[in-house]
């Protein structure tokens, strides 16, 4: 009895270490299988997104942000009103522009393949001459400002229509040769045209700024060039005009971000109804 007692003792020892060594061998595995930090991470995580969210729901519910029309991201008036893209189809904005036909030569059909001030062309006046007198016309053509299309070139300024003067050298008829052929405006270094403006420098007074794809003279490219009484600049007249771009404008009313108009509030007894 003794002796039996003795080696079940002994099993249950040896049972035991072997159980040790066992749980010693699979807990690395564990941790690799199953990162403790990692875990932690992920369901902080979730967590701090789940509650984003719910708070922006909250707010939106709540009449915060989304309603209050706040000021939008961006003030221009190039594209539309209150920084909108409101260019409709076949139109690209332009951040310097406005609503174009044409960012770059890729934007254009090949038979008008050139972009010159947001328009396709099919040639440009002021290009470069390389490969020894070529340009975007034919041997014996030259670009016209006329049209900004490919002519028979000229040799004198009586062989330019539409009182237009001929620039010898590349044989094309542009509107202006130099400085001086504009007493009052400038000479456009793209179009060869004589024009209102090229930048901000050009303008002051009521129109201190320079739509750059009419070489005009505005009085506001954007709300930021506007005063209080009159905040919204017109993407139509590019003048400053009565109107909205936050809630904050129209006590008793919200306002229409894509007229920039204050319109009246929406009747809650229809919201109930529906």
């Amino acid at each position: 009895m003794r002796a039996r007692s003795m080696l079940e003792r002994r099993h249950m020892r040896d049972r035991s270490l072997f159980i040790l060594a066992s749980a010693a061998l699979l807990f690395p595995l564990l941790l690799i299988g199953c990162p403790q930090g990692a875990g932690e991470e992920r369901f902080v995580d979730d967590d701090a997104g789940d509650g984003g969210d719910a708070g922006d729901a909250t707010a939106d519910e709540e009449g915060g942000t989304a309603p209050d029309a706040s000021d939008p991201i961006s003030s221009g008036a190039l594209c539309g009103v209150n920084g909108q893209d409101q260019c409709g189809p076949f139109m690209t904005c332009s951040p310097t522009l406005g609503c174009v036909e044409c960012a770059a030569d890729e934007d254009c059909p090949a038979a008008a393949r050139f972009c010159l001030q947001g328009q396709c062309v099919g040639c440009r006046p002021s290009a470069p001459l390389v490969d020894g007198g070529a340009s975007d016309c034919p041997p014996g053509h030259a670009c016209s400002s006329a049209d900004f299309e490919c002519h028979a070139s000229c040799a004198d300024t009586g062989g330019c229509a539409d009182a237009l003067r001929c620039d010898e050298p590349s044989g094309a008829c542009v509107g202006c040769l130099a400085p001086a052929d504009c007493p009052s405006s400038l000479c456009s270094t793209k179009t060869r045209l004589c024009v209102e403006c090229e930048s901000d420098d050009a303008c002051s007074g009521q129109r201190p700024r320079c739509r750059l794809l009419t070489s005009t003279c505005v009085a506001c490219l954007s709300n930021d060039d506007c005063g209080l009484s009159a905040p919204v600049c017109d993407p139509l007249t590019f003048s400053c005009r009565v109107g909205c771009f936050s809630d904050r404008q129209c006590p008793g009313q919200q306002c229409d971000l894509g007229t920039a108009t204050c319109v009246a509030l929406p009747d809650p007894t229809t919201d109930a109804g529906q």
